[in-house]
């Protein structure tokens, strides 16, 4: 299996990163402490339900809040379809995950 940075890579992960996408550097402003494992998860709900194109990656911390501002300012700016998860992160944290799709 691929390491990164001295850690095993998931084989979504690597799938990922053989399309170019590094959730580790992957930054959205507004979303900038949202653990690399979370986008991942996201990504991986996108394209399992097949939510192309997508737009208005948001996530935030259930315990706490954390991003939750920027979480509801994404979906209201966001187009057409709304998606929504959970998700738990490698840390145990719970997380809300979601996306706007179509045209």
């Amino acid at each position: 299996m691929a390491k990164e940075k001295g850690k095993h890579m998931s084989k979504w992960t690597q799938a990922l990163a053989e399309q170019g996408i590094d959730c580790s550097n992957w930054k959205h402003k507004g979303f900038e402490r949202v653990p690399a494992d979370v986008w991942e998860d996201l990504l991986y709900e996108i394209n399992k339900a097949g939510l192309h194109p997508a737009d208005n990656f948001r996530a935030y911390r259930w315990k706490d809040g954390l991003h939750i501002a920027a979480y509801k300012k994404a979906t209201a700016n966001g187009c057409c379809g709304e998606a929504q998860w959970w998700t738990k992160s490698r840390s145990g944290d719970i997380w809300r995950i979601g996306c706007n799709y179509g045209h």
